[in-house]
């Protein structure tokens, strides 16, 4: 598992979010290791102090703080809120759901701290592109993982992975340039 995360993380572009989930997966594999249950919220913790101890730069770091505070949501709250929207919807629908709002939740105030604006599209343009944004991903991987070896079927899968990608850009494009998109938030200190 820490070799696989190791290699996964060469191969994405490098980012303070990258290095949080690469820290988080790291220190998973160490609980499995020791025959310790997985904490995700510990393992948060954990992977934070260390990476603000190793680079306190990362204090000032708007996609370090959205990757934690999306991670602290989603654990928090994707359960109960599976289960409250559940009563309503679908299983995969009531997850999808599920785990874009709970993240929200801790997100939104660093949101307005970049831009004073609330997302209120933002929901159904995830619950929109969450069917494709893992096949994206394995295809993706697997082209770069194949790309030495076998170019054209490397090739068959990157196609496949922009596929997804397109669908996921039209859907911001289209979303995202809809008068309803954002709402201003109020300025000043009331």
């Amino acid at each position: 598992t820490a070799i696989a995360s190791l290699a996964l993380g060469r191969c994405v572009y490098p980012s303070a979010a990258v290095d949080r989930a690469l820290a988080m997966s790291l220190l998973g594999a160490c609980s499995l290791m020791l025959g310790r249950p997985r904490q995700t919220i510990s393992q948060l913790s954990w992977a934070v102090i260390v990476m603000m101890l190793l680079h306190p730069r990362l204090a000032h770091s708007y996609g370090f703080a959205l990757s934690c505070a999306a991670v602290l949501g989603i654990a928090l709250w994707s359960g109960p809120t599976t289960k409250m929207l559940h009563a309503m919807l679908p299983a995969p629908i009531a997850k999808a759901l599920a785990v874009t709002i709970s993240a929200q939740l801790l997100t939104l105030p660093i949101q307005l701290l970049i831009d004073p604006k609330l997302p209120l599209l933002s929901v159904p343009a995830n619950l929109l592109v969450t069917p494709v944004v893992s096949a994206a991903t394995v295809c993706g991987l697997l082209s770069l993982a194949l790309a030495w070896c076998a170019p054209q079927l490397s090739y068959h899968l990157a196609w496949l992975a922009s596929c997804g990608t397109s669908l996921m850009e039209d859907c911001a494009t289209w979303i995202g340039n809809s008068p309803y998109a954002m709402l201003p938030w109020v300025q000043g200190w009331v």
